[in-house]
């Protein structure tokens, strides 16, 4: 279909006193016409978390909603900000892969995958699966919500030995 000429462009801005920073922000579409934005944050203190946005109406990116409360911590004190987002053809079943950073128990750079399932209007994540040891060196994730499962591709690059690594995955 043509592209509406009578739209007027618009700007949202989403402003938090306790995030010092926003990461490159992921954002997928729903069955229903709602907007997700899932993004790495860096706290005043230097954490980081992950921080989950909906539209608040179908379509329309004007007023974002907090719901990071939908997303289960567990046992992951903090998370690298690289991360990525995929969500199924149906709309109704999405995941983050994300790597734990700063995390007693587990090594920098163990990838991470929380699976989310929509329950209303919103996703709800469970608290993140180490999915993988420690990688070598930042991992750089790209992921797919299939009807199969989960597909993860990632780069790799380990700059002591200058190792090029692409991982792929089906979970």
């Amino acid at each position: 279909s043509k592209p509406k000429s009578d739209r007027v462009a618009h700007a949202t801005v989403v402003t938090d006193s306790n995030v010092q920073h926003f990461n490159i922000p992921q954002m997928f579409r729903d069955n229903r016409g709602y907007l997700h934005v899932i993004v790495g944050t860096t706290l005043p203190s230097g954490r980081h978390e992950i921080r989950y946005y909906r539209s608040a109406k179908a379509n329309d990116l004007s007023s974002l909603l907090d719901r990071s409360d939908r997303i289960e911590a567990g046992q992951i004190a903090d998370y690298h900000t690289r991360m990525n987002v995929g969500v199924n053809q149906t709309g109704d079943r999405a995941v983050i892969v994300s790597l734990a950073w700063n995390t007693p128990g587990l090594m920098n750079n163990t990838l991470l995958v929380s699976f989310g399932t929509k329950v209303g209007d919103d996703f709800h994540f469970a608290a993140p699966k180490t999915y993988y040891m420690k990688m070598k060196s930042i991992f750089y994730p790209q992921v797919a919500c299939t009807d199969y499962g989960v597909v993860i591709v990632g780069h790799l690059y380990d700059k002591a030995t200058k190792e090029k690594d692409l991982v792929t995955s089906l979970l």
